[in-house]
């Protein structure tokens, strides 16, 4: 059985148009200013716009 790979260059499913714009402002800061891989900015980018929200 192959695991699934996920997709680190795009946000989280289910959220609104303007969370997506705040989450890829932040994933491009990680990624482009702090050169961090795409599954270290894409969690940094979730926790940071999401919050305590998508860590409950």
């Amino acid at each position: 059985m192959v695991p699934v790979q996920h997709d680190f260059t795009k946000p989280p499913e289910g959220v609104s148009r303007q969370v997506r714009r705040q989450w890829e402002r932040r994933y491009r800061d990680f990624r482009g200013q702090y050169d961090m891989p795409p599954d270290l900015a894409w969690y940094r980018a979730t926790r940071a716009v999401l919050g305590k929200e998508w860590s409950s």
